[in-house]
């Protein structure tokens, strides 16, 4: 075997890369996080996917960061049926983006995000 350079990712990873990279002979270490832990990680990897499908526009990093939200609902005893409804109440109450609304300005106080 030889002493190939390593390279530290420290991220989550989708459940089968680990046998992936075992099927290449590449070495590797993957561990088992605890739930609390790991959501903590997935926090990150939302962030990374969102980066990646800002970057690239393709539909497959969209695809991964779908998946990411999947996850973080079950993680968090949530449903996307759940989510699903709430997103529409909050579009009912405040719309959606189907218009292509961008607000330049504001009088301060005049409108709040949240």
């Amino acid at each position: 075997m030889t002493d190939k350079p390593i390279k530290f990712y420290n991220k989550a990873v989708r459940d089968f890369v680990p046998r992936f990279l075992e099927k290449q002979g590449i070495r590797h270490e993957a561990i088992q996080l605890s739930d609390d832990i790991f959501l903590k990680t997935l926090y990150a990897k939302m962030y990374e996917e969102n980066g990646e499908f800002q970057e690239k526009h393709d539909l497959m990093e969209l695809v991964d960061l779908v998946e990411v939200i999947h996850r973080i609902l079950d993680m968090r005893g949530w449903d996307w049926e759940t989510l699903e409804k709430y997103r529409m109440e909050k579009k009912a109450k405040s719309g959606g983006f189907d218009y292509n609304r961008y607000l330049v300005y504001a009088e301060e106080k005049g409108y709040e995000t949240r």
